[in-house]
């Protein structure tokens, strides 16, 4: 399914959308994975559409860039 699809569907019907990578974010700071930049890397492996810009932001947040 595209993402981007599912977030505007979303969106529309007042559902509050928390994108993959601040997922994996919280999953680190909660101590659940030890690596946001292994499983983004895996996704963006795989076609998931993540721009170098938030992706940067995000490792930096957490430490990890």
């Amino acid at each position: 399914m595209d993402e981007r699809r599912s977030v505007r569907c979303a969106r529309a019907r007042g559902i509050t959308v928390i994108r993959t990578p601040l997922i994996y974010a919280d999953a680190k700071i909660l101590g659940l994975i030890g690596s946001v930049r292994e499983k983004l890397d895996q996704l963006r492996s795989r076609g998931f559409r993540l721009s170098d810009r938030p992706y940067e932001l995000i490792l930096k947040e957490l430490d990890e860039l």
